[in-house]
């Protein structure tokens, strides 16, 4: 199970990073593909880590968010990425 401090204390920057990462490694897959990867990814990570999945949801967008509640510069870049690399289904 990953200890709670451990996962509040993850840096934003990385996680942009490695998000990043992973848009680039799936725009050349089929969209359901795309959606399915990204879905199953999170479920067998919070299985992992043993951490309820809406839990580890809520932290992730705590993470993404700015103090006003808006996402922060750095994952709006990621949404506008992942617009213009990933297919919609």
């Amino acid at each position: 199970m990953l200890d709670r401090d451990r996962l509040n204390g993850a840096s934003a920057a990385t996680v942009q990073r490695l998000v990043m990462d992973l848009v680039d490694r799936l725009q050349s897959e089929e969209p359901g593909a795309q959606v399915h990867t990204a879905t199953a990814l999170f479920i067998l990570v919070a299985e992992w880590a043993g951490i309820p999945p809406q839990d580890l949801f809520t932290a992730t967008k705590n993470l993404m968010a700015s103090a006003e509640g808006n996402r922060t510069p750095a994952f709006v870049a990621v949404a506008a990425y992942l617009a213009g690399e990933i297919e919609r289904p």
